[in-house]
């Protein structure tokens, strides 16, 4: 049997205990946020000009994109102001993931295909059977 899902990609889920954050101060969506600034590209700005506008994009530098353990040197500011490492509230999961979304149409699709053993006939259906 054979199949063309590519599904040998890596990614990291992260954990956090909610009990251990409320303790702390700390919201999920703060959390998410704080994350969503390191790892996502959150728009903060956009410089004029007189022909054009820039898109002032903030992000971590790339390097630390390959590497999970980055996630020990994330801090999150509670309201009060407090910084608590990430480490103190959330762990992560390797885990594995899908490289690519093959898709019919509109939709998902997986093509599967396969041969017969050796020495077994393919039968044909037809009426009476």
């Amino acid at each position: 049997m054979n199949s063309d899902q590519q599904d040998k990609g890596l990614q990291s889920l992260v954990v956090f205990d909610r009990s251990t954050a409320s303790r702390l101060g700390l919201s999920p969506q703060l959390i998410d946020d704080t994350l969503y600034d390191a790892f996502g590209q959150r728009q903060v700005s956009i410089m004029y000009t007189p022909l054009n506008q820039y898109h002032v994009v903030m992000e971590v530098a790339p390097q630390f994109w390959q590497n999970p353990s980055t996630l020990h040197d994330i801090y999150v500011r509670s309201p009060t102001g407090m910084q608590v490492p990430l480490s103190a509230v959330a762990r992560y999961e390797p885990t594995a993931t899908l490289l690519s979304v093959n898709h019919q149409g509109q939709f998902p699709g997986i093509t599967l295909s396969f041969n017969m053993a050796l020495g077994v006939l393919a039968r044909r259906g037809g009426a009476g059977d």
